[in-house]
């Protein structure tokens, strides 16, 4: 399953999980690089949260701002 996440007009696709960490680096034959893939899966997790959760703060500023203006007097 493909996970998407889209910020303003582009979009964001995470390709892999932690678990895939292991298999490549199997696969490559080089047991070092499945830490450093899970560290580097876990970073990219943590700033697409971090961009969706500016996205929502930012959503609701502008929501919470259009409310008031619409209630201030001309």
């Amino acid at each position: 399953m493909v996970e998407r996440q889209s910020s303003d007009d582009t979009e964001e696709v995470m390709l892999l999980k932690k678990w895939n960490g292991k298999l490549l680096a199997e696969r490559l034959e080089l047991p070092e690089m499945e830490v450093e893939i899970e560290r580097a899966v876990e970073q990219v997790e943590k700033d697409i949260e971090s961009q969706e959760k500016l996205r929502r703060n930012k959503a609701e500023l502008e929501r919470v701002a259009a409310a008031q203006d619409k209630n201030k007097p001309l």
